[in-house]
């Protein structure tokens, strides 16, 4: 995981302590959806139900901080960042939006931003999305839920050499379902 570059144009905010139950993580595939999480001037800190991925990448969020939009280099405001960059959309003649490590709000956001711009996306995990569909075309593809493993299967197995360390919680989040907001109580 890549730590966060300090030296990023970000400002000091006072943050109001609070605390938020049923936080979604989004470090894993799993989206486990049962973590407390503390957050104050010091960062963000999970109090409850988190895994080692979970603490460490809830704690690498910047304490009190926001980001400063700049334009060429120089602190500037948000309305003038904004019509900068729609500028330079209008302009462009086959932008391309990259990255993508956003929630779903935020691809619905880009995916309505590359429609009116005329945008490419690529996303920062596109080469595994067309292995994947890839497979998808050649040999088809099942799926299922956690709720449905945990409330169904009598038994499961679990292949591959890093299983665990990509998804810390799985057995727990298939074995423990009162840990996780959907769980059915199947006895």
């Amino acid at each position: 995981m890549a730590e966060i570059d300090s030296s990023a144009p970000f400002e000091t905010a006072q943050v109001e302590t609070a605390e938020f139950e049923n936080v979604v993580c989004p470090l894993c595939g799993l989206g486990c959806d049962d973590l407390r999480v503390r957050l104050d001037d010091s960062g963000v800190e999970v109090t409850e139900n988190g895994c080692d991925l979970s603490r460490r990448g809830f704690a690498q969020a910047p304490p009190g901080t926001r980001a400063t939009p700049r334009i060429a280099g120089a602190s500037a405001g948000m309305d003038a960042a904004l019509d900068r960059a729609a500028e330079v959309l209008r302009e462009a003649h086959l932008p391309l939006i990259g990255g993508l490590a956003t929630d779903v709000n935020g691809a619905r956001a880009v995916m309505a931003l590359a429609r009116k711009s005329r945008a490419v996306i690529d996303h920062m995990y596109g080469a595994g999305l067309f292995r994947n569909q890839q497979i998808l075309q050649d040999d088809g593809w099942m799926t299922t839920s956690l709720t449905e493993v945990r409330n169904r299967a009598d038994l499961v197995v679990v292949a591959g050499a890093r299983a665990f360390e990509l998804f810390p919680r799985l057995l727990e989040r298939i074995f423990n379902p009162q840990s996780c907001a959907l769980a059915q109580d199947t006895q």
